[in-house]
């Protein structure tokens, strides 16, 4: 008889709460984590969501000190500096504030800490809110890889009225990211049943779950980015919120460390070696690299156009020049090739990934505008 390996399935957050001015409730909703709590995030995100937080905190009778800064960057440093002030304040909880930097640290920090952790999204840029892992970085930014020392949150407390707020341009980040989420794991899932690899029920549900989040986009992206636009709250704000914060964060806890991500990640990490593609979100590098994940897979040119058209209609990059890699070179395109393919995630590819392979993928999403559209470049701005 084959014997079955052993196989540990992440649950994800204790309890994810969403709703329009869900931040008021805060201090009852989270009484019975303890007495005591610190704060800490992105300044503007603090600037958005702490005034509210501390006084229904405070409303609720547990002490909070002023906020911290996170630190900038999830990088060991801030991590352990957090953990550090959690530890010097006798904090009985943690909270986390902001996009996914500030939250994976605040994650990490709780998990050294030795106490739980609290997440409040400000955008919806990425499903850091929802994960028990966090996404190490040097300090100037260049992507490191995944740390499993990070606590999985008590409460994810995902306001819409904050979330309105913020600039759009962070929706659809959140909504190249979470696409992402399809791409990679139907290739991933491919592989194990080439290999004649069964896949068990937690990934079944992770690739099912991929594409639902993909049917959400394209469902409602357009309505919720117009209600970004205005800064206003509706259904369809809501149901992308819920893909890209929750469901997406429910793709990567059900899948585990077996399929993280595949290759649209992995050229995400390796194009974090420019520094001009820092000022890029995430979710829109993450975006352009799964054209590159598209060419790599040989995909019909149907299948690139409908996916060059749905970045389109997001605003999200298409181009190099639009990660700010306009006079990229071929030293710079050979550096990030050979990174990709060492990184996490490239091996779940059905096909062996070289870096001649990633870097010709690159070559040809650089030049897709002639190979694929026969003419001028078409960019988002169109």
């Amino acid at each position: 008889m084959k014997k079955v390996n052993l196989r540990t399935i992440e649950a994800g957050p204790g309890r994810y709460v969403r709703g329009e001015g869900i931040l008021l409730e805060a201090g009852t909703l989270l009484q019975k984590l303890g007495p005591r709590t610190l704060i800490a995030g992105g300044r503007r995100a603090l600037a958005a969501a702490g005034a509210t937080l501390q006084k229904s905190l405070d409303g609720a009778g547990i002490s909070v000190p002023d906020p911290v800064w996170f630190g900038g960057e999830c990088h060991e440093g801030n991590i352990r500096s957090l953990a550090a002030v959690a530890g010097k304040v006798k904090a009985s909880f943690l909270i986390g504030v902001g996009g996914g930097k500030a939250l994976d640290t605040a994650k990490a920090a709780a998990y050294h800490a030795g106490i739980p952790v609290v997440t409040v999204p400000t955008i919806a840029a990425t499903c850091a809110a929802t994960t028990g892992i966090s996404i190490l970085y040097t300090q100037e930014g260049e992507y490191l890889g995944i740390s499993r020392a990070s606590q999985a949150p008590a409460f994810v407390l995902c306001d819409l009225g904050v979330i309105g707020q913020a600039p759009d341009r962070y929706l659809r980040a959140g909504i190249g990211d979470t696409a992402a989420k399809w791409y990679e794991f139907d290739a991933a899932y491919r592989k194990l049943k080439k290999e004649a690899q069964s896949p068990d029920v937690a990934l079944t549900a992770a690739w099912k779950l991929s594409g639902l989040c993909f049917e959400v986009l394209c469902a409602h992206a357009e309505g919720a980015l117009a209600a970004a636009r205005e800064h206003e709250v509706t259904a369809d704000l809501a149901n992308v919120v819920d893909a890209v914060i929750f469901l997406a964060g429910m793709v990567s806890e059900f899948a585990g460390d077996q399929v993280r991500s595949a290759a649209a990640h992995a050229i995400y990490g390796g194009l974090t070696l420019l520094p001009a593609t820092r000022a890029s979100l995430h979710g829109e590098v993450v975006a352009f690299a799964v054209l590159v994940q598209l060419i790599m897979e040989e995909k019909p040119r149907a299948e690139l156009e409908a996916y060059v058209d749905f970045c389109l209609s997001a605003g999200l990059p298409t181009t190099f020049s639009e990660l700010g890699l306009g006079e990229i070179n071929s030293a710079e395109l050979r550096l990030v090739a050979e990174q990709a393919a060492s990184l996490a995630g490239m091996e779940n590819m059905p096909f062996p990934v070289t870096p001649e392979l990633v870097e010709r993928a690159l070559w040809r999403a650089w030049h897709w505008k002639r190979e694929f559209r026969g003419g001028g470049e078409r960019t988002r701005e169109d």
